[in-house]
């Protein structure tokens, strides 16, 4: 009798440990993807990243850059966290909220209600030996303000002001940024994104001024991994962004037409 009840209440088991397993996946899934999406906004951190680095206690992250062809290293971006999780400084000349600048800069974020308030951005005043030297700095007075960034908030849709352009986002109703647009103060020229949110996928598409055709680029969930590609004419670009279990970045690996270009590894301290 007792292993009959045993037969019978282990599909019950069986059943419930697929769905719980399914829902496990499915949340580090669409955590993993998010995230891979939001290196390309900086601007934000989307609640999944938030959640991410709290529940982790991350205190800090570097980027460090293998080039392959130049066989050169090279430090990117080292970016700070308070205890919430939230953003406090990034010293970058990867991706940041002014673009792809050809020099290194230091961003300070201020919140107001738990919301980014205003983004002070830096240069340095002096050359340094080493850009590790940049990251760890403190001492105000070595930095030069070149520019600024002030947040208004309209029910789904931000407002990012500055003296380069004009951001504005628009969130759907789960704080996805479904569409952003740029524009820049100085040509007037406008860059706008629409974004595209499947299960494992998302499908960002740019149109820029003056140019005809809109640029593609896929999000695609394989596995820890989220694939990134883009097509500029012939060429194939891919970046292969490798999450540990918990969902933090491990790894970028840069492609262009299969062969590695460049290979990007995430350091962490925690609290």
């Amino acid at each position: 009798m007792n292993i009959f009840k045993y037969f019978l209440f282990l599909p019950i088991l069986t059943v419930f440990y697929s769905c719980h397993s399914d829902l496990v996946t499915q949340k580090y899934e669409t955590t993993i993807l998010k995230n891979a999406v939001s290196f390309n906004i900086p601007q934000f951190q989307n609640n999944e990243e938030i959640e991410l680095i709290k529940k982790n206690k991350v205190k800090s992250v570097s980027y460090i850059s293998h080039i392959a062809s130049k066989n050169e290293i090279d430090s990117l971006t080292y970016a700070e966290y308070d205890v919430d999780g939230k953003i406090l400084r990034r010293t970058t000349k990867e991706n940041t909220t002014q673009g792809c600048l050809p020099y290194m800069m230091r961003q300070e974020f201020t919140y107001e209600d738990n919301r980014i308030k205003k983004v002070t951005d830096y240069t340095f005043k002096y050359v340094a030996n080493s850009t590790l030297e940049n990251w760890l700095l403190r001492d105000t007075t070595k930095l030069e303000m070149f520019d600024w960034e002030d947040y208004t908030y309209n029910g789904d849709t931000v407002i990012v002001e500055s003296g380069f352009a004009t951001h504005t986002y628009f969130n759907d109703d789960k704080g996805n940024i479904i569409k952003r647009t740029t524009l820049a103060k100085t040509n007037k020229q406008e860059l706008t994104c629409f974004y595209e949110f499947e299960e494992s996928a998302v499908i960002e598409k740019a149109d820029r001024s003056g140019y005809e055709d809109s640029s593609i680029i896929e999000y695609l969930v394989d596995k820890n991994s989220v694939l990134q590609k883009y097509n500029n004419g012939n060429d194939v670009y891919l970046t292969e962004l490798n999450f540990d279990d918990n969902g933090l970045l491990k790894s970028k690996t840069y492609f262009l037409n299969k062969e590695k270009e460049a290979h990007i590894i995430a350091n962490y301290s925690y609290y």
